[in-house]
């Protein structure tokens, strides 16, 4: 697995090779220095050091979304991403009324699975059947202790009614990516959490991205560069 220092610094001499403020080029030796003069501080000639960490994300962000699209809930996800794959067991509903409301954590990107301490599986059911589990009229839809929907709405999953309380035992696991910082570059020893295989994607992702091209065409080339059309 590659550092996140090292990623970068690939993508620098692409993309923006010298820090600004002195025309010094970039290299491995010089990246994680600090003050005036530096990558960290100055940026380089068209870009600032965080705006490059932000391109790098998006790049990342990009190719997780490519892999999410063209292979959805299948077992192919999981094999391409299964490094993004993140499982706590401390997720934290709180209830409120009819209402629980849980946070999603940082970095979250996909579902993948809910359990409570009992291991009693809480289904994620589209926003469509919102008002169908409010009215729990329909059999399909009306919920017990031993069948339990959420819905993904916002930076939060609710739980309409009463059976997910107070409670911080959830087992929550999905897909997530953690956003690096110019700290995380400038550290070294920070380890990129996508694959060697897919870092060569990232940085033409990156390339584009700092080339100033458009949603619709990174998005284009991220499925492209998975095998996708």
């Amino acid at each position: 697995m590659s550092t996140v220092q090292a990623n970068v610094l690939r993508m620098i001499r692409e993309v923006d090779p010298f820090v600004k403020s002195t025309g010094t080029e970039i290299t491995s030796s010089n990246i994680g220095s600090s003050g005036a003069g530096t990558w960290a501080t100055d940026g380089g000639d068209k870009f600032t050091a965080a705006k490059l960490v932000d391109i790098y994300n998006l790049a990342r962000l990009a190719l997780f979304d490519a892999y999410r699209l063209l292979y959805g809930n299948t077992n192919k996800l999981s094999e391409e991403v299964n490094e993004q794959l993140v499982t706590t067991s401390a997720f934290q509903f709180i209830l409120t009324g009819s209402v629980s409301v849980g946070a999603k954590p940082a970095g979250y990107l996909k579902f993948v699975s809910l359990m409570n301490a009992s291991n009693v599986k809480i289904n994620l059911l589209p926003i469509a059947y919102k008002d169908d589990v409010i009215q729990g009229v329909k059999s399909l839809f009306t919920q017990s202790a031993a069948k339990m929907f959420v819905f993904d709405i916002g930076s939060n999953l609710i739980h309409y009614g009463t059976y997910v309380t107070s409670l911080s035992t959830y087992q929550l696991s999905y897909y997530g990516l953690t956003l690096y910082a110019v700290s995380d570059v400038t550290g070294g020893a920070t380890v990129e959490s996508f694959t060697d295989k897919d870092v060569p994607k990232i940085l033409e992702l990156a390339q584009a991205i700092a080339n100033e091209q458009g949603l619709q065409q990174v998005n284009a080339l991220a499925s492209k560069l998975i095998g996708g059309q």
